[in-house]
Protein backbone atom coordinates (compact mmCIF):
# COMPACT_ATOMS: atom_id res chain seq x y z
CA UNK A 1 0.00 0.00 0.00
CA UNK A 2 1.36 3.48 -0.79
CA UNK A 3 2.13 5.46 1.96
CA UNK A 4 0.70 9.50 1.98
CA UNK A 5 3.86 11.98 2.75
CA UNK A 6 1.71 12.94 5.85
CA UNK A 7 1.88 9.13 7.31
CA UNK A 8 5.50 8.84 6.68
CA UNK A 9 5.99 12.18 8.72
CA UNK A 10 3.85 10.63 11.42
CA UNK A 11 5.13 7.64 11.39
CA UNK A 12 9.05 8.74 11.39
CA UNK A 13 8.23 11.50 14.22
CA UNK A 14 6.65 8.69 16.39
CA UNK A 15 10.10 7.00 15.86
CA UNK A 16 12.49 9.22 16.70
CA UNK A 17 10.56 11.73 19.09
CA UNK A 18 12.14 9.68 22.56
CA UNK A 19 15.73 8.99 20.79
CA UNK A 20 16.68 12.56 19.22
CA UNK A 21 16.92 15.83 20.16
CA UNK A 22 15.42 17.44 17.06
CA UNK A 23 14.98 16.05 12.94
CA UNK A 24 14.37 16.62 9.76
CA UNK A 25 12.10 14.34 7.13
CA UNK A 26 12.86 15.23 3.45
CA UNK A 27 10.31 12.87 1.14
CA UNK A 28 10.64 13.24 -2.55
CA UNK A 29 8.41 11.54 -5.28
CA UNK A 30 7.96 11.75 -8.71
CA UNK A 31 8.51 10.46 -12.37
CA UNK A 32 10.69 10.78 -15.14
CA UNK A 33 10.35 10.20 -18.91
CA UNK A 34 13.26 10.64 -21.33
CA UNK A 35 13.37 9.20 -25.24
CA UNK A 36 16.02 9.77 -27.87
CA UNK A 37 15.58 9.44 -31.52
CA UNK A 38 17.76 7.99 -34.55
CA UNK A 39 16.95 7.88 -38.34
CA UNK A 40 13.55 8.15 -37.60
CA UNK A 41 13.11 5.29 -34.68
CA UNK A 42 13.08 4.89 -30.84
CA UNK A 43 16.96 4.78 -29.59
CA UNK A 44 16.32 5.50 -25.97
CA UNK A 45 12.98 5.13 -23.53
CA UNK A 46 12.76 4.92 -20.21
CA UNK A 47 9.75 5.92 -18.17
CA UNK A 48 10.16 5.60 -14.30
CA UNK A 49 8.81 6.53 -10.81
CA UNK A 50 10.66 7.07 -7.76
CA UNK A 51 9.74 7.75 -3.76
CA UNK A 52 12.65 9.04 -1.81
CA UNK A 53 13.11 9.45 2.35
CA UNK A 54 15.22 11.00 4.29
CA UNK A 55 15.97 11.73 7.45
CA UNK A 56 18.60 14.03 9.09
CA UNK A 57 18.87 14.28 13.21
CA UNK A 58 20.40 15.85 16.13
CA UNK A 59 21.63 13.93 19.29
CA UNK A 60 23.97 15.76 21.56
CA UNK A 61 24.71 18.49 19.06
CA UNK A 62 25.78 15.81 16.82
CA UNK A 63 24.41 15.25 13.45
CA UNK A 64 23.04 11.85 11.60
CA UNK A 65 21.57 11.19 8.30
CA UNK A 66 20.25 8.62 6.47
CA UNK A 67 17.83 7.52 3.45
CA UNK A 68 15.55 5.29 1.97
CA UNK A 69 14.39 4.10 -1.75
CA UNK A 70 11.07 3.44 -1.22
CA UNK A 71 9.34 3.31 2.23
CA UNK A 72 7.47 0.74 4.63
CA UNK A 73 7.66 0.32 8.66
CA UNK A 74 10.62 -1.77 8.63
CA UNK A 75 12.43 0.11 6.32
CA UNK A 76 12.06 3.67 8.52
CA UNK A 77 12.74 2.07 11.53
CA UNK A 78 16.25 0.68 10.12
CA UNK A 79 16.83 4.42 8.38
CA UNK A 80 15.72 5.93 11.73
CA UNK A 81 18.68 3.07 13.71
CA UNK A 82 21.13 4.19 11.20
CA UNK A 83 20.87 7.74 11.55
CA UNK A 84 21.57 7.44 15.11
CA UNK A 85 24.28 4.93 14.87
CA UNK A 86 26.29 8.06 12.12
CA UNK A 87 25.38 11.21 15.14
CA UNK A 88 27.09 8.75 17.72
CA UNK A 89 30.29 8.19 15.97
CA UNK A 90 29.73 12.26 14.60
CA UNK A 91 31.80 15.04 15.90
CA UNK A 92 29.89 17.66 18.17
CA UNK A 93 28.93 20.66 15.94
CA UNK A 94 27.44 23.78 17.25
CA UNK A 95 26.02 24.98 13.76
CA UNK A 96 23.73 22.09 12.76
CA UNK A 97 20.25 23.10 12.92
CA UNK A 98 16.93 22.89 11.40
CA UNK A 99 15.11 26.38 10.65
CA UNK A 100 12.17 27.21 12.18
CA UNK A 101 8.57 28.20 9.76
CA UNK A 102 8.77 31.08 7.95
CA UNK A 103 6.92 34.36 9.54
CA UNK A 104 5.16 35.34 6.63
CA UNK A 105 4.79 31.75 4.79
CA UNK A 106 5.97 30.92 1.41
CA UNK A 107 5.64 32.85 -2.00
CA UNK A 108 3.68 31.64 -4.66
CA UNK A 109 5.69 30.37 -7.37
CA UNK A 110 4.24 28.63 -10.80
CA UNK A 111 6.57 26.27 -11.38
CA UNK A 112 4.13 23.40 -12.02
CA UNK A 113 2.20 21.99 -15.56
CA UNK A 114 -0.56 19.55 -15.22
CA UNK A 115 -1.14 18.81 -18.63
CA UNK A 116 2.32 16.50 -18.96
CA UNK A 117 0.56 13.78 -16.37
CA UNK A 118 -2.15 13.41 -19.27
CA UNK A 119 -0.52 14.29 -22.06
CA UNK A 120 -0.08 11.29 -24.77
CA UNK A 121 3.28 9.39 -24.62
CA UNK A 122 2.92 10.39 -28.86
CA UNK A 123 3.13 13.52 -28.24
CA UNK A 124 6.49 13.39 -26.15
CA UNK A 125 7.92 11.08 -28.90
CA UNK A 126 6.61 13.66 -31.31
CA UNK A 127 8.79 16.58 -29.79
CA UNK A 128 12.27 14.02 -30.10
CA UNK A 129 11.20 13.07 -33.36
CA UNK A 130 10.94 16.85 -34.60
CA UNK A 131 14.51 17.71 -33.51
CA UNK A 132 16.06 15.34 -35.85
CA UNK A 133 13.67 16.29 -38.88
CA UNK A 134 13.60 19.83 -38.65
CA UNK A 135 17.64 19.50 -38.40
CA UNK A 136 18.01 17.17 -41.47
CA UNK A 137 15.46 19.89 -43.47
CA UNK A 138 18.09 22.79 -42.83
CA UNK A 139 20.59 22.32 -45.44
CA UNK A 140 21.76 18.87 -47.41
CA UNK A 141 25.17 19.30 -45.86
CA UNK A 142 23.30 18.46 -42.14
CA UNK A 143 24.35 14.63 -42.83
CA UNK A 144 23.25 13.25 -39.48
CA UNK A 145 21.79 14.66 -36.08
CA UNK A 146 23.99 12.48 -33.47
CA UNK A 147 21.42 12.55 -30.38
CA UNK A 148 17.84 13.84 -30.69
CA UNK A 149 16.41 13.70 -26.62
CA UNK A 150 13.34 15.22 -24.94
CA UNK A 151 13.10 14.98 -21.11
CA UNK A 152 10.20 15.38 -18.21
CA UNK A 153 10.36 15.02 -14.88
CA UNK A 154 7.06 15.85 -12.22
CA UNK A 155 8.09 15.88 -8.39
CA UNK A 156 6.37 16.18 -5.14
CA UNK A 157 8.82 17.48 -2.62
CA UNK A 158 7.80 17.76 1.01
CA UNK A 159 9.82 18.58 4.07
CA UNK A 160 8.62 18.88 8.11
CA UNK A 161 10.75 19.28 11.17
CA UNK A 162 11.13 18.99 15.09
CA UNK A 163 10.48 23.01 15.15
CA UNK A 164 6.67 22.86 13.48
CA UNK A 165 8.18 23.35 9.75
CA UNK A 166 5.75 21.87 7.29
CA UNK A 167 5.89 22.83 3.56
CA UNK A 168 5.19 20.50 0.01
CA UNK A 169 5.87 21.72 -3.60
CA UNK A 170 5.08 20.67 -6.71
CA UNK A 171 7.40 21.09 -10.13
CA UNK A 172 7.41 19.93 -13.57
CA UNK A 173 11.13 20.28 -15.62
CA UNK A 174 11.39 19.97 -19.32
CA UNK A 175 13.63 19.86 -22.01
CA UNK A 176 14.71 19.13 -25.59
CA UNK A 177 18.52 18.69 -26.76
CA UNK A 178 19.68 17.81 -30.68
CA UNK A 179 23.81 17.40 -32.03
CA UNK A 180 24.10 17.66 -35.54
CA UNK A 181 26.97 16.73 -37.83
CA UNK A 182 27.76 18.88 -41.32
CA UNK A 183 29.92 17.85 -43.59
CA UNK A 184 31.38 19.36 -47.43
CA UNK A 185 34.73 19.69 -49.17
CA UNK A 186 35.91 21.46 -45.89
CA UNK A 187 35.43 19.23 -43.64
CA UNK A 188 33.05 18.50 -41.04
CA UNK A 189 31.77 19.86 -38.01
CA UNK A 190 29.10 19.46 -35.11
CA UNK A 191 26.46 21.57 -33.44
CA UNK A 192 24.52 21.39 -30.41
CA UNK A 193 21.64 23.54 -28.86
CA UNK A 194 19.00 23.15 -26.06
CA UNK A 195 16.17 24.56 -24.13
CA UNK A 196 15.07 24.11 -20.56
CA UNK A 197 11.44 25.02 -19.07
CA UNK A 198 8.90 24.17 -16.48
CA UNK A 199 6.27 23.96 -19.29
CA UNK A 200 5.81 21.84 -22.19
CA UNK A 201 4.42 24.66 -24.13
CA UNK A 202 7.04 26.93 -23.83
CA UNK A 203 9.27 24.19 -25.56
CA UNK A 204 10.39 25.21 -29.40
CA UNK A 205 12.00 21.93 -30.57
CA UNK A 206 12.35 23.06 -33.65
CA UNK A 207 13.84 25.99 -32.95
CA UNK A 208 16.67 24.41 -31.02
CA UNK A 209 16.94 22.29 -34.17
CA UNK A 210 17.61 24.60 -36.65
CA UNK A 211 19.68 26.51 -34.70
CA UNK A 212 22.25 23.48 -34.06
CA UNK A 213 22.05 22.60 -37.61
CA UNK A 214 23.06 26.37 -37.92
CA UNK A 215 25.74 26.56 -35.55
CA UNK A 216 27.57 23.45 -37.42
CA UNK A 217 26.92 24.54 -40.71
CA UNK A 218 28.64 28.03 -39.83
CA UNK A 219 31.50 26.63 -38.53
CA UNK A 220 32.57 24.30 -42.13
CA UNK A 221 35.47 26.43 -43.46
CA UNK A 222 36.75 27.47 -40.45
CA UNK A 223 40.09 28.89 -40.57
CA UNK A 224 43.64 29.56 -38.05
CA UNK A 225 44.38 33.27 -36.78
CA UNK A 226 48.06 34.43 -36.11
CA UNK A 227 48.06 34.95 -32.48
CA UNK A 228 47.35 38.22 -31.35
CA UNK A 229 45.51 40.84 -28.52
CA UNK A 230 41.67 41.63 -29.30
CA UNK A 231 38.44 42.30 -28.83
CA UNK A 232 36.12 39.63 -28.06
CA UNK A 233 32.72 38.56 -28.47
CA UNK A 234 31.07 36.09 -26.15
CA UNK A 235 27.83 35.06 -27.22
CA UNK A 236 25.42 33.84 -24.70
CA UNK A 237 26.19 30.23 -24.32
CA UNK A 238 29.89 30.91 -23.77
CA UNK A 239 28.85 33.24 -21.19
CA UNK A 240 27.06 31.20 -18.92
CA UNK A 241 29.92 27.94 -19.30
CA UNK A 242 31.94 31.11 -17.66
CA UNK A 243 29.56 32.30 -15.26
CA UNK A 244 29.47 28.66 -14.53
CA UNK A 245 33.26 28.39 -13.36
CA UNK A 246 32.67 31.44 -11.57
CA UNK A 247 29.38 30.27 -9.37
CA UNK A 248 31.40 28.15 -7.08
CA UNK A 249 33.21 31.33 -5.40
CA UNK A 250 29.54 32.69 -4.49
CA UNK A 251 29.18 29.38 -2.63
CA UNK A 252 29.49 30.15 1.25
CA UNK A 253 30.94 27.08 2.29
CA UNK A 254 33.82 27.94 -0.55
CA UNK A 255 34.31 30.97 0.74
CA UNK A 256 34.08 29.91 4.39
CA UNK A 257 36.82 27.02 3.07
CA UNK A 258 39.41 29.88 1.80
CA UNK A 259 38.12 28.02 -1.88
CA UNK A 260 36.41 31.10 -3.36
CA UNK A 261 37.89 33.66 -5.91
CA UNK A 262 36.00 36.15 -3.89
CA UNK A 263 37.10 35.34 -0.24
CA UNK A 264 38.10 38.67 1.64
CA UNK A 265 36.27 40.94 -1.49
CA UNK A 266 32.93 41.67 0.06
CA UNK A 267 32.55 45.30 -0.83
CA UNK A 268 35.08 45.77 -3.14
CA UNK A 269 34.60 46.93 -6.70
CA UNK A 270 36.15 43.61 -8.09
CA UNK A 271 34.26 43.14 -12.08
CA UNK A 272 33.59 45.91 -14.10
CA UNK A 273 30.61 48.42 -13.25
CA UNK A 274 28.67 47.06 -16.46
CA UNK A 275 28.62 43.64 -14.98
CA UNK A 276 25.31 42.88 -12.36
CA UNK A 277 25.04 39.04 -11.20
CA UNK A 278 21.89 38.05 -9.03
CA UNK A 279 20.99 34.12 -8.05
CA UNK A 280 16.77 34.46 -7.99
CA UNK A 281 15.08 31.68 -6.82
CA UNK A 282 11.81 33.42 -7.70
CA UNK A 283 12.90 33.71 -11.55
CA UNK A 284 9.37 33.71 -13.57
CA UNK A 285 9.87 30.04 -15.24
CA UNK A 286 13.37 29.73 -14.25
CA UNK A 287 13.90 25.90 -13.87
CA UNK A 288 15.18 26.55 -10.46
CA UNK A 289 12.40 28.62 -9.16
CA UNK A 290 10.66 27.36 -5.96
CA UNK A 291 8.85 28.42 -3.15
CA UNK A 292 11.06 27.32 -0.69
CA UNK A 293 15.06 25.10 -0.36
CA UNK A 294 15.53 21.85 0.04
CA UNK A 295 15.67 22.62 4.10
CA UNK A 296 12.27 24.42 4.13
CA UNK A 297 13.57 28.45 3.56
CA UNK A 298 11.50 31.02 1.63
CA UNK A 299 13.66 31.12 -1.84
CA UNK A 300 14.31 34.74 -2.81
CA UNK A 301 16.48 36.98 -5.15
CA UNK A 302 20.05 37.94 -4.55
CA UNK A 303 22.12 40.42 -5.77
CA UNK A 304 26.01 39.04 -5.69
CA UNK A 305 27.41 41.49 -7.73
CA UNK A 306 26.20 45.19 -8.47
CA UNK A 307 27.78 47.19 -10.72
CA UNK A 308 30.66 45.36 -10.60
CA UNK A 309 30.78 45.44 -6.77
CA UNK A 310 30.44 42.14 -4.70
CA UNK A 311 27.50 42.45 -2.45
CA UNK A 312 26.86 38.75 -1.09
CA UNK A 313 26.99 35.01 -1.18
CA UNK A 314 24.98 31.94 -0.84
CA UNK A 315 24.18 29.97 1.56
CA UNK A 316 21.86 27.55 3.51
CA UNK A 317 21.68 27.41 7.13
CA UNK A 318 24.57 25.86 8.21
CA UNK A 319 27.00 27.74 6.59
CA UNK A 320 24.86 31.36 7.20
CA UNK A 321 25.06 30.07 11.15
CA UNK A 322 29.21 29.55 10.33
CA UNK A 323 29.01 32.92 8.71
CA UNK A 324 27.06 34.76 11.37
CA UNK A 325 24.40 35.50 9.09
CA UNK A 326 21.29 34.18 7.55
CA UNK A 327 20.12 31.18 5.19
CA UNK A 328 19.64 33.20 1.53
CA UNK A 329 17.58 29.96 0.20
CA UNK A 330 20.28 28.32 -1.39
CA UNK A 331 20.20 24.47 0.13
CA UNK A 332 19.80 22.20 -2.24
CA UNK A 333 20.25 18.11 -1.86
CA UNK A 334 20.80 16.83 -5.78
CA UNK A 335 18.26 13.94 -4.41
CA UNK A 336 16.87 12.56 -1.03
CA UNK A 337 20.20 10.71 -1.11
CA UNK A 338 22.51 13.74 0.31
CA UNK A 339 22.34 16.31 3.06
CA UNK A 340 21.52 19.25 1.94
CA UNK A 341 24.87 21.75 0.61
CA UNK A 342 24.97 25.41 -0.73
CA UNK A 343 24.19 25.92 -4.44
CA UNK A 344 22.92 28.32 -7.07
CA UNK A 345 19.41 28.55 -7.95
CA UNK A 346 18.47 30.86 -11.05
CA UNK A 347 22.45 32.55 -11.68
CA UNK A 348 22.25 35.09 -14.33
CA UNK A 349 24.08 38.17 -15.49
CA UNK A 350 21.81 41.01 -16.27
CA UNK A 351 21.36 42.01 -19.84
CA UNK A 352 21.88 45.32 -21.35
CA UNK A 353 20.52 47.23 -23.68
CA UNK A 354 22.31 46.35 -26.44
CA UNK A 355 21.47 43.91 -29.60
CA UNK A 356 23.58 41.18 -30.64
CA UNK A 357 24.13 42.66 -34.08
CA UNK A 358 25.10 46.12 -32.45
CA UNK A 359 27.72 44.10 -29.99
CA UNK A 360 29.38 43.08 -33.54
CA UNK A 361 29.41 46.32 -35.65
CA UNK A 362 30.96 48.03 -32.41
CA UNK A 363 33.61 45.90 -31.94
CA UNK A 364 33.97 46.32 -35.65
CA UNK A 365 36.81 43.89 -35.80
CA UNK A 366 37.55 40.64 -33.38
CA UNK A 367 36.55 37.40 -32.95
CA UNK A 368 33.18 36.02 -31.80
CA UNK A 369 33.86 33.48 -29.64
CA UNK A 370 30.84 30.30 -29.88
CA UNK A 371 32.68 27.57 -28.45
CA UNK A 372 35.01 26.87 -25.61
CA UNK A 373 36.54 23.58 -24.93
CA UNK A 374 37.40 23.31 -21.77
CA UNK A 375 36.38 26.23 -19.84
CA UNK A 376 35.67 23.43 -16.75
CA UNK A 377 39.51 22.89 -16.34
CA UNK A 378 40.10 26.32 -15.44
CA UNK A 379 41.41 26.60 -11.96
CA UNK A 380 39.09 27.11 -9.23
CA UNK A 381 41.38 29.07 -6.43
CA UNK A 382 43.10 31.28 -9.50
CA UNK A 383 40.44 31.54 -11.81
CA UNK A 384 43.04 30.96 -14.45
CA UNK A 385 42.46 29.34 -18.28
CA UNK A 386 43.71 28.59 -20.97
CA UNK A 387 41.32 26.76 -23.73
CA UNK A 388 40.71 26.05 -26.98
CA UNK A 389 37.88 27.89 -29.03
CA UNK A 390 36.12 28.34 -32.09
CA UNK A 391 33.93 31.17 -33.78
CA UNK A 392 33.93 33.57 -35.93
CA UNK A 393 36.01 36.68 -37.07
CA UNK A 394 34.57 39.99 -37.32
CA UNK A 395 36.03 42.85 -40.25
CA UNK A 396 34.63 46.51 -40.80
CA UNK A 397 31.74 45.22 -38.09
CA UNK A 398 30.66 42.75 -40.48
CA UNK A 399 31.11 38.57 -40.10
CA UNK A 400 34.06 38.02 -42.39
CA UNK A 401 34.93 34.27 -41.62
CA UNK A 402 34.84 31.14 -39.74
CA UNK A 403 37.70 30.43 -36.60
CA UNK A 404 38.76 27.26 -35.67
CA UNK A 405 42.18 25.90 -34.26
CA UNK A 406 42.15 29.42 -31.86
CA UNK A 407 43.04 29.17 -27.91
CA UNK A 408 42.47 31.95 -25.31
CA UNK A 409 43.98 32.42 -22.22
CA UNK A 410 43.48 34.42 -19.16
CA UNK A 411 41.64 34.94 -15.88
CA UNK A 412 37.99 34.68 -15.19
CA UNK A 413 38.05 37.96 -13.02
CA UNK A 414 40.13 39.86 -14.81
CA UNK A 415 38.11 38.86 -18.09
CA UNK A 416 34.90 40.24 -16.29
CA UNK A 417 36.80 42.90 -15.45
CA UNK A 418 37.31 44.38 -19.43
CA UNK A 419 33.55 44.09 -20.33
CA UNK A 420 33.39 46.51 -22.40
CA UNK A 421 29.71 46.25 -23.55
CA UNK A 422 26.31 43.90 -22.00
CA UNK A 423 24.09 42.84 -24.64
CA UNK A 424 20.35 42.28 -24.24
CA UNK A 425 19.99 38.43 -25.38
CA UNK A 426 19.79 36.97 -22.02
CA UNK A 427 19.36 33.22 -22.26
CA UNK A 428 19.05 30.59 -19.54
CA UNK A 429 20.96 27.33 -20.58
CA UNK A 430 19.70 25.08 -17.35
CA UNK A 431 19.68 27.22 -14.07
CA UNK A 432 22.30 29.55 -15.55
CA UNK A 433 21.54 32.72 -17.93
CA UNK A 434 23.89 35.16 -19.59
CA UNK A 435 23.95 37.79 -22.37
CA UNK A 436 26.57 38.03 -24.74
CA UNK A 437 29.44 40.12 -23.74
CA UNK A 438 31.92 42.49 -25.57
CA UNK A 439 35.07 42.11 -23.61
CA UNK A 440 37.37 45.29 -24.37
CA UNK A 441 40.89 42.88 -25.23
CA UNK A 442 42.01 38.94 -24.72
CA UNK A 443 45.17 37.54 -25.59
CA UNK A 444 44.30 35.16 -29.01
CA UNK A 445 46.73 32.02 -29.86
CA UNK A 446 46.55 30.40 -32.75
CA UNK A 447 48.85 28.62 -35.60
CA UNK A 448 47.91 30.83 -38.80
CA UNK A 449 50.59 33.07 -40.55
Amino acid sequence: MCMTDETIIELISGLVAAQVDAHEIFISRGSSFVVGIKEGEIELFKDSDYLGVALRILQQRRPGFAYLGGFTEALARTMVADAIGVAQSATEDKAVSFPAPPATGYPEVAGFDATLADEPREVKVARAKTLESEALAVDPRIKKVRSAQYRESMFTVTLANSTGLRATQQGTAVSVSVTTLAADESGSEMGWDYQAERRADRLDPAGVARCAAQRALDSLGGRSLSSRKCPVIFTNQVVVEILGVLAASFRGDNVSKGKSLLKDRMGDLVFSPQLTIIDDGLYPGGVASAAFDDEGVPCRETRLVENGRLTSFLYDTYWATRAGGMSTGNANRGDFKTPPFVSVSNLYIKPGATAFDSLVSQMHEGLVVEELMGIHTADPISGDFSVGCSGYWVEGGTRSFPVRGAAISGNVIDLFGKIGVVGNDLRFYGHEGAPSLLIDEISLSGDGA
